[in-house]
């Protein structure tokens, strides 16, 4: 739950059987998006799919990978600590050639 907003875990009408999209601002440890995955899961509902803005590319990253949900996200941090648009992530989600 947070203390903004609606203050609710889960935000509308969520009910057994749904499928959903998680997001989060960014990929860290993945503890935000792993709560709510399983607040879903716990819902009855099932994650089709996990989004963010930028992924840290730290050890949350291959955790999330792990559970087989494909991630899309629009930037991530390279080598040199410089932020850049995930171009592999966007073409992998947009090119089917």
């Amino acid at each position: 739950a947070k203390t903004h907003g609606m203050g609710k875990q889960i935000e509308g009408h969520l009910r057994a059987g749904h499928k959903v999209a998680v997001f989060d601002d960014t990929i860290s440890t993945g503890g935000s998006l792993l709560v709510a995955i399983q607040a879903v899961q716990a819902s009855g509902a099932s994650v089709e799919l996990m989004a963010c803005i930028l992924d840290r590319q730290q050890p949350g990253s291959s955790h999330l990978a792990e559970l087989g949900i494909p991630c899309f996200n629009l930037l991530k941090v390279n080598h040199q600590q410089q932020v850049t648009v995930d171009i592999e992530t966007i073409h992998e989600w947009f090119n089917n050639d």
